[in-house]
């Protein structure tokens, strides 16, 4: 299964991050560029993750995006192409907030148990 990180953060935090935790795990990881460009290409704009559909060519339609905040959703959306996606509830004491109802996911999941179901079974 090809993996890939697509995130909010700098770049440099998200090499740091799957360098340090998950070597060999993702085929392709990005994060955004410091300053405007940066902040233009954030979630919920569907850049990078169409950037990583493409890079790993793969069909859009067997993508699964796996996120944790309503950006992830909307990125999906976004995207104009038929990706499913697992919403991840987090703590809403963590700041996450919650879709919106009209951008529904295709799963909604309250833990990563949960979402190893969604991938081994969905």
């Amino acid at each position: 299964m090809d993996a890939a990180v697509v995130s909010n953060n700098y770049q440099s935090v998200v090499d740091d991050v799957v360098e340090r935790y998950f070597p060999d795990r993702f085929a392709v990881a990005y994060g955004t560029e410091p300053g405007e460009a940066g902040r233009h290409r954030r979630k919920p704009d569907p850049h990078f993750l169409l950037r990583a559909v493409d890079d790993l060519g793969v069909d859009p339609a067997a993508t699964l995006l796996v996120g944790d905040s309503a950006d992830d959703v909307d990125a999906a959306a976004a995207a104009g192409v038929d990706i499913d996606v697992a919403y991840l509830r987090r703590d809403p004491d963590r700041g996450r907030s919650e879709p919106d109802p009209g951008a529904a996911p295709t799963y909604r999941v309250d833990g990563l148990d949960e979402l190893l179901t969604v991938v081994t079974d969905g």
